[in-house]
């Protein structure tokens, strides 16, 4: 079961291609991303519960997956003041704090409510970032 949903997580936190930015949905498509992201960490709260409190190496793991996913996907389209790693590192981290916030909360809004709250918290900014940089070139 860890390994199953180990590797759902892998899938949903890997990011989308910088092609989607271009998609003039993006916002429904990022807040479908944020709600499955949350629909899945609910269905599993348990073992996400006791992997955020004590497995670090599988949480490093995912979170060091994640960055390099980032870095190798929007590296190239970041702004050059702010390199990559730390865009990467930040968007990865303040989504992890913001799940183990909402499970440590017991989980007091909806996993669409969460969405919504990913994407104008995290995802949003990193975003427009992104676009700025492209609409400059």
């Amino acid at each position: 079961m860890l390994a199953t949903t180990m590797r759902e997580l892998r899938e949903l936190i890997a990011p989308p291609s910088p092609e989607t930015f271009a998609n003039p949905n993006i916002d429904s498509i990022e807040l479908t991303y944020g709600v499955i992201l949350f629909e899945h960490i609910q269905l599993h709260s348990d073992l996400y519960r006791v992997l955020l409190r004590s497995e670090r190496s599988v949480i490093e793991s995912l979170m060091a997956f994640a960055i390099e996913e980032f870095k190798t996907n929007f590296g190239p389209l970041t702004q050059s003041d702010i390199p990559a790693g730390i865009i990467a590192n930040h968007l990865v981290s303040s989504t992890f704090a913001l799940v183990r916030w909402w499970l440590d909360q017991d989980m007091p809004y909806s996993p669409e409510t969460m969405g919504e709250y990913h994407l104008r918290l995290i995802v949003k900014p990193m975003r427009d970032m992104i676009i700025n940089k492209i609409m400059k070139e």
